[in-house]
């Protein structure tokens, strides 16, 4: 099994081994990685989840059969 199999053809090799050298070299061992997650993945996330609960607490509130009614004009 050769270095390259494997990897996808956009990808560097170089920039693969470096990363990989670095990650298992002993100065770097057992510590934690820091990535940048771009913001828009975080409020793309948040969006659907407050989207879901508005749809769960709409169901909810069409089917309360007189009990506890969720506010949910304060999610849009």
């Amino acid at each position: 099994m050769g270095y390259l199999d494997g990897l996808d053809k956009d990808s560097c090799p170089f920039c693969h081994r470096a990363l990989n050298d670095y990650v298992s070299s002993e100065a770097y061992a057992g510590k934690w990685v820091s990535i940048d997650v771009p913001v828009d993945i975080l409020i793309g996330e948040s969006v659907d989840a407050k989207e879901f609960l508005y749809r769960a607490c709409k169901y909810w509130n069409e089917n309360a059969e007189g009990g506890v009614k969720f506010n949910i004009d304060v999610l849009r």
